[in-house]
């Protein structure tokens, strides 16, 4: 009986040693209402849709899934959450607190080592203003572990203005105006310009006074917004993705005038990611 007792002791130590601990275990639960709840350690989210998904990935990859569930009914403002079933288990990760909106999600290998990643652009709001973030996220055996976020850091607001800075949100590009009348851009990392003409039915009125002379500073006068779209393609067909976001340009305060489609590939030695390709298209 003793050997016995003994015995029972240590399958239950080995059990407890193996077991994930309370801060790490992830569980989610479809309730009778059709809705889900999810448990993080010691925290449980409930009355969650599921807002986007990733499923039947096939057993070569790292990630079986990936789910995003968040609340879009009579709900102003809600913590999303990433869910990634990988060969480990069920992770999870909370995403920035955002409002009614449907995230977009895939999964790719964008840092070139053979894994899948996971890519996340979720909208931030405020005061009726679309603040968009992408996150990729490595899945490893320890849980989802942030690679890359732009901008860089998580949003926060003071009243009716985003405070993310302006230079977190250009990429580097600079703007001004010539001959009164054609928008100057230029993202010197890549030689790249383009000249974007304001002439006919592209000018706005309300960027103009009534001697003709611009309302806007004549230098600084291109602003870029967050990615508002994302795409995640094999452009140069090597196995390895890369990251396409298109961010919204504004001349002044006043009107968009296009979209700066931007390329962002992994830099092995960096790192990081790096833009490696731009293109302006206009606004139709």
């Amino acid at each position: 009986m003793k050997k016995m007792l003994i015995l029972l002791a240590v399958v239950a130590l080995l059990f407890t040693s193996c077991a994930a601990t309370p801060e790490e275990r992830v569980q989610i639960h479809n309730d009778a209402d059709g809705l889900y709840t999810i448990t993080i350690g010691q925290e449980s989210y409930s009355h969650l849709e599921q807002l986007q998904t990733l499923e039947d990935r096939g057993s070569n990859g790292n990630i079986a899934g990936a789910w995003i569930y968040g609340k879009t009914k009579d709900e102003t403002e809600y913590t999303p959450i990433l869910l990634v079933q990988t060969k480990e288990g069920l992770a999870a990760q909370l995403l920035d607190v955002c409002a009614t909106y449907y995230p977009l999600l895939y999964a790719a290998d964008v840092d070139g080592d053979k894994e899948d990643e996971v890519i996340v652009n979720n909208v931030r709001t405020a005061m009726g203003t679309g603040q968009y973030r992408l996150q990729v996220f490595a899945a490893e055996a320890s849980g989802l572990t942030p690679l890359y976020s732009f901008p860089k850091t998580a949003y926060t607001y003071h009243g009716a203005d985003a405070d993310i800075p302006y230079d977190e949100l250009n990429f580097g590009f600079h703007g001004y105006l010539r001959d009164g009348f054609r928008l100057f851009v230029e993202y010197p990392a890549l030689r790249y310009e383009e000249t974007i003409s304001l002439q006919d039915a592209t000018i706005d009125a309300s960027l103009w006074d009534e001697n003709g002379q611009t309302l806007a500073p004549e230098e600084d006068v291109l602003r870029f917004n967050t990615f508002h779209s994302v795409d995640v393609l094999d452009i140069d067909d090597d196995g390895v993705f890369e990251i396409v976001g298109k961010q919204h340009v504004s001349y002044g305060t006043k009107r968009s005038i296009g979209v700066m489609a931007i390329t962002l590939q992994f830099n092995k030695d960096a790192g990081d990611f790096a833009v490696v390709q731009v293109a302006f298209e206009p606004q139709e």
